[in-house]
């Protein structure tokens, strides 16, 4: 099998199974947390706005693949902030479902952004909350998240928002060890956290 062809089925089966995961799942509700912003989830007006604030934020275009997906599941696992007075994006929190998630019942953190305008103002703070509440009250077990160990200002605000270690491991692709987190949502499942050290 070629490598193309490998990769075109790796991205059909993503899609599919994050698909068939979601598809159980509630639309994201509005919720007005402020008097200045208001978290829901995407439609597809306002989805082109939060690829905006990505490349404002990561310096990089959103993949074709986590596109077509989110194409799709904008509702469901595309968290945005918006203010209220200029109704525009300013923030997101996205998600999708890996192998280890469908059998874990968890979902995965996969990038946060936040306008260079609105940063300091507690934006990713709110988004996880909300997210966190949403995946909660759909029985959710947790929501997880790989953090490379040399990216210390991540691991701190990780774990200040409750996110602890279950593994390390070795990624090649990056080269750099990294941790695979958990952030519980509910006291379904125990999980074997491990203790790091934080710099």
């Amino acid at each position: 099998m070629t490598k193309k062809i490998k990769t075109i089925c790796n991205g059909l089966v993503f899609l599919l199974r994050n698909l068939l995961y979601f598809s159980r799942l509630t639309k994201i509700d509005t919720v007005k947390v402020t008097d200045e912003i208001v978290v829901k989830g995407a439609s597809a007006k306002e989805l082109k706005e939060m690829y905006s604030v990505h490349s404002e934020a990561f310096g990089c275009q959103t993949s074709l693949l986590h596109r077509a997906l989110y194409r799709f599941l904008s509702k469901k696992c595309v968290f945005i902030a918006k203010d209220i007075s200029s109704n525009r994006v300013i923030g997101f929190m996205l998600y999708y479902a890996n192998k280890r998630d469908c059998i874990e019942k968890t979902v995965h953190a996969t990038s946060l952004g936040v306008s260079s305008a609105s940063r300091g103002k507690k934006i990713g703070t709110i988004l996880g909350i909300q997210a966190k509440n949403h995946f909660k009250n759909n029985n959710l077990n947790g929501i997880s998240a790989w953090v490379s160990l040399s990216n210390q200002a991540a691991l701190k605000v990780d774990m200040k928002a409750g996110f602890k270690p279950i593994e390390k491991s070795f990624c090649k692709n990056e080269n750099e060890e990294r941790y695979y987190m958990i952030l519980p949502t509910n006291d379904n499942k125990k999980w074997d956290f491990i203790d790091i050290e934080i710099l």
